[in-house]
């Protein structure tokens, strides 16, 4: 009887750690949502200034006539471009991220209808424990429900440490994708110098084009991760400044566009990715440990639990 009440005390448990744990997140998102509602608008009249520039010049306006005698339209025209392109990329990269972000409070939302009851039902099975402990229950049992009380905030921390590893883990898979397609556009880049074709040039920017997506999806997974850790209460600022992720990302985007003709800056971007990519990884290395350690204390619980019953026959 008991056995089975304790079980369905750790569920409710769980579903009342989890439905707090969404409330905060939507919370989160929605401020979110709002600010990327106001950059995306932002980057929106960006664009259609930066793409009047280009027609202006494209155009018999004085000013394109004049550039024309000056001999400097075609450069202009070329400048205007790639802006107009930068400003492009942008707005496409926040509009994926705030499409990315509302499927995340959809699924929040959807979730939380399956436990929108979790406190009173846990409230319930506390008093139906409580009254059978009193009908039925030695002296001992204090110490047993002391002992499953640490159980079940070992059990929460595990499952909290696990849901910060497949976090981490996902952010590295992003990264590595990130750092193969570099070394793709690298080796590319590097025959394209030599080569020039268009077929070497082609294949050079497709590669780029590859990374900057995955970079996007490490962008976005960095950021759950970082929830994830603040969830687990550990310390990782000596390894790895999510943050100073995601601003990379963003100077990432923005070098590839303006500079991607350039060697160098893919061979400066593929190792601040690698150093990002090592970072996690110590990540990944530090959750292990941790769990490995809640493991090492879950068993001692159970092992005193059995003596405690042994004893008590």
């Amino acid at each position: 009887m008991v056995e089975e009440l304790n079980k369905k005390i750790r569920i409710a448990q769980e579903h009342v750690r989890v439905k707090t744990k969404m409330e905060k997140q939507l919370i989160t998102y929605n401020k979110e949502l709002e600010y990327l509602h106001l950059k995306l608008e932002g980057l929106k009249a960006t664009l259609h200034l930066e793409n009047q520039d280009v027609e202006k010049l494209e155009g018999l306006s004085v000013n394109a006539l004049f550039l024309t005698i000056l001999g400097t339209k075609d450069e202009r025209l070329l400048q205007e471009k790639q802006e107009a392109a930068l400003a492009k990329l942008l707005y496409d990269e926040v509009k994926a991220e705030l499409n990315s972000l509302q499927d995340e409070i959809k699924t929040i939302k959807n979730n939380l209808e399956g436990v929108c009851s979790a406190e009173e039902e846990l409230k319930q099975l506390l008093s139906e424990k409580e009254q059978y402990i009193k009908t039925q229950y030695s002296l001992y049992i204090n110490h047993m429900d002391q002992l499953g009380a640490e159980n079940n905030l070992l059990s929460v921390k595990h499952q909290e440490l696990e849901e910060a590893l497949v976090a981490a883990v996902n952010v590295r898979k992003s990264l590595n994708n990130v750092i193969a397609s570099l070394e793709n556009a690298k080796g590319w880049g590097t025959f394209d110098l030599f080569d020039g074709s268009v077929l070497s040039t082609a294949l050079k920017h497709n590669h780029v084009d590859e990374a900057k997506n995955y970079m996007h999806d490490a962008q976005h997974l960095a950021k759950k991760l970082q929830k994830e850790l603040e969830d687990i209460g550990l310390d990782f600022s000596h390894s790895i400044d999510l943050t100073s992720l995601a601003k990379f990302a963003d100077y990432f985007f923005d070098g590839l566009i303006t500079d991607w003709v350039i060697q160098n800056e893919i061979n400066d971007s593929l190792e601040q990715v690698k150093v990002y990519n090592d970072q996690v990884l110590a990540i990944v290395r530090r959750i292990n440990a941790e769990q490995l350690r809640v493991i090492t204390q879950m068993n001692k619980i159970d092992f005193q639990k059995k003596q405690l019953i042994e004893q008590a026959v």
